[in-house]
Formats: C-alpha cells, sequence, structure tokens
C-alpha cells in the first residue's frame, strides 16, 4: 500500500512536492496513486490544477535511503519512493 510521507512533502505559493513511497515501482506511479497525490494536496489546501509528470520511481533501503548501494543492488531494497510535482491552478480559472 502506498503512503504519502508528509515530512518530507515540500509547499510553495505556486508548487508542491509530495513524497509517496510502496513496495513496487510500479505502485508508485499508478493512476490510483497519482489521484491519492492530487487528493491530498487539496486536503492540504493548496489548489492543485494536477501533476506536472509521473515521476521515476527509485529504490530506498529499509531506513529510506537511496544512494549507489541500493539503485546498484549492492544493498537491500526497503520499498520504492515517488516526487510527485504538483502546479496551483491559476488564479480565476
Amino acid at each position: 500500500m502506498v503512503r504519502i510521507l508528509e515530512g518530507l512533502c515540500q509547499r510553495g505559493l505556486d508548487k508542491m512536492i509530495v513524497v509517496v513511497e510502496g513496495q513496487s515501482p510500479g505502485e508508485v506511479t499508478d493512476r490510483n496513486t497519482q489521484d491519492l497525490v492530487i487528493k491530498y494536496a487539496r486536503q492540504q489546501g493548496f489548489p492543485a490544477w494536477g501533476l506536472s509528470e509521473v515521476p521515476r520511481s527509485y529504490p530506498v533501503d529499509i531506513n529510506g535511503k537511496s544512494d549507489e548501494a541500493v539503485v546498484l543492488g549492492k544493498s537491500p531494497i526497503g520499498g520504492y519512493r515517488g516526487d510527485y510535482v504538483l502546479f496551483a491552478q491559476p488564479v480565476g480559472t
């Protein structure tokens, strides 16, 4: 199951980054997760227009660290993350 990592999310006036984590690359980039991300942003009061793009997933270890060892398979993978970039709905639309 995908979860939003609220402590890693960032919000500006017109841009928000929502970080998600799941068990597979496909899980963090599928349509259900995209919908979850937009819903989360709107619940936070961010007027999300939509996603800039579907992010690439990247592996992390059990501590949430992504480094060369994890990416190359030299350290165990604890999950996968995706960083979604959203832009605010233009004023007056």
